[in-house]
């Protein structure tokens, strides 16, 4: 297990909430704070040698990132999500992304067509590493460009809201056996095809394959996170924990 580093007391306090932001950021990256798993504020500023308000404040930001949830009197979580919420989630996805992308044709912006195309030649370079994380970091961009893209903010600001949550968990629970070169490839490929559906300029075309693809990717989803019991129960939270990680 690595060693939680401690962060310098001479850091301006934005700067010291970004660090302790990026400290448990990784920390749930690697799977060391797994779906389910307690934050306790004051556990991590000791650890961190930090005031309790900068964990506070990092858990906030995080929170935003999709990464931890807060509970009503119990605190702060690692972001874990039911079988249910998931398939709830990809309900609404399915059909405000194709929203999304309907509106994206109308405007066609070359600039960040560009830009997406960039992404997917990233996305194919993590995909041949197998650098999983780094892939799905990229996809996220991708669809955040769409979102912006489309140039409705209360469409955009939703889907960050609950797909950024979605990234996170399935990051962290679709078995890692289970990601392949060639599905990541695949992926990459679907991707491409949907600039080429935006760049086309028929918005009800580019709604209908971004509905579809999403359809998709919903169900391959759910058939990865099912292996293994990778889904989150209802109940959601886990066990105990390793304690050289404070909760």
């Amino acid at each position: 297990m690595r060693r939680i580093p401690s962060i310098p007391r001479t850091l301006r306090p934005v700067l010291v909430q970004e660090s302790v932001a990026g400290v448990l950021r990784d920390t749930i990256l690697s799977a060391e704070l797994r779906p389910g798993d307690r934050i306790v504020e004051l556990r991590w500023a000791r650890q961190l040698g930090v005031a309790q308000a900068s964990v506070r404040e990092a858990l906030r930001r995080l929170e935003g990132e999709g990464f931890v949830t807060r509970r009503a009197n119990r605190g702060a979580y690692v972001t874990s999500l039911s079988e249910a919420q998931v398939r709830d989630i990809y309900r609404v996805r399915i059909e405000l992304e194709g929203l999304a992308a309907e509106l994206f044709a109308e405007h066609r912006n070359h600039r960040t067509l560009r830009s997406m195309r960039r992404i997917t030649d990233r996305m194919e370079e993590a995909a041949e590493k197998l650098d999983v994380r780094r892939f799905y970091e990229l996809d996220l961009q991708f669809h955040s460009a769409l979102w912006e893209g489309s140039k409705n903010p209360y469409l955009e600001q939703f889907l960050r809201s609950i797909v950024v949550p979605l990234f996170t968990f399935v990051i962290l629970r679709i078995p890692k056996g289970t990601r392949t070169r060639e599905g990541l490839l695949r992926s990459t490929g679907q991707h491409r095809e949907t600039v080429g559906a935006l760049e086309r300029a028929d918005p009800l075309a580019a709604k209908q394959f971004v509905a579809r693809h999403m359809k998709e990717f919903a169900s391959a989803t759910q058939a990865l996170m099912a292996q293994r019991g990778a889904v989150a129960s209802d109940k959601g939270v886990r066990g105990s924990a390793p304690s050289k990680i404070p909760r």
